[in-house]
């Protein structure tokens, strides 16, 4: 009761009716492929607008990359992917302008990075390798006194072999099995934990699951926030953008289910603002959410939904 209270009285001062500066309005519809190369071109249909403007299309994982725009029009964006992402999975889609925050965007499709090198790079360095002619055997000596050693030589066709030129690498070479022998050693415990402790930052996963009938998705579109969503109707006229840094005004239509999400650790809501959904952000710095606590936010989600609709 205090902490609603405590959350009543920090937002009463705000105006009654929300402020809709640069309205957004973007939504993306699907992608030309699913994977590919980089450096190779990508497709995006929905609905963008007359124009770029301040729209980044990105591709990101746990950070963002920009899209290079090659044409824009209202339903179309061809784009080239960078060329220097690694492979992997990522999520591709448009940002409405340069701010912190995930929710200001028109959806997220996945898309995989193939590795950029080409099996055929590999067989024209073979074809180019110079072919090796066999050793020209020296003529047997063990008739004018040879060793047994320079007789060893001439059967497999190496005579020409001085070993006193390269004793001080077959002696790097007998030094191998004395490493090789350390890094074979028995496991132990903290073998295993080794790789954790200098692997790089885990990459979110995002998921899905139901409340009271209702469908929501958890996901990670950006390095700093977990959103929680649910969509909406595409006929809703309701809109509304609730920012905690910038001190955006609450409906009052909303504003008893807004206060519970933002006790829950909220810092932004998008309610049918941007895209047609209502969707929760939260600084991943606090920890990712549990299944849980992300069940009682979609809880607020869908109390919101049901007095808009």
């Amino acid at each position: 009761m205090m902490r609603k209270l405590f959350f009543f009285f920090l937002l009463t001062p705000l105006t009654l009716f929300a402020q809709l500066d640069d309205e957004c309005r973007i939504s993306l519809k699907e992608l030309s492929h699913t994977e590919g190369q980089p450096g190779s071109q990508l497709v995006l249909y929905g609905t963008w607008g007359p124009s770029q403007g301040r729209k980044i299309p990105v591709i990101n994982r746990g950070g963002m990359n920009t899209l290079e725009v090659l044409s824009w029009s209202p339903t179309v964006i061809e784009t080239r992917i960078p060329h220097d992402l690694p492979p992997g999975d990522y999520k591709v889609g448009v940002y409405c302008k340069a701010l912190k925050g995930a929710t200001r965007s028109s959806g997220f499709r996945s898309f995989t990075i193939l590795s950029g090198f080409s099996k055929t790079v590999d067989s024209q360095k073979a074809k180019k390798a110079p072919s090796q002619e066999p050793p020209v055997s020296s003529p047997t000596s063990s008739t004018n006194g040879s060793s047994a050693l320079e007789d060893f030589l001439n059967k497999f066709g190496i005579s020409d072999f001085h070993f006193e030129d390269y004793w001080y690498y077959l002696f790097l070479l007998l030094l191998i099995p004395m490493f090789r022998a350390k890094e074979i050693a028995p496991p132990s415990l903290k073998d295993y934990q080794t790789p954790q402790q200098q692997s790089p930052q885990q990459q979110f996963t995002g998921w899905k699951d139901t409340v009271a009938g209702n469908p929501f998705t958890v996901e990670q579109y950006s390095e700093e926030y977990i959103t929680v969503e649910i969509d909406l109707p595409p006929s809703l006229n309701f809109r509304a953008e609730i920012d905690t840094q910038t001190s955006t005004s609450v409906p009052k239509q909303i504003e008893e289910e807004a206060i519970q999400i933002f006790a829950l650790g909220a810092v932004y809501l998008d309610v049918n603002h941007n895209t047609n959904r209502i969707a929760a952000e939260f600084p991943l710095e606090n920890g990712a959410l549990t299944r849980t606590e992300a069940k009682r936010i979609a809880s607020s989600l869908v109390a919101m939904k049901k007095k808009i609709s």
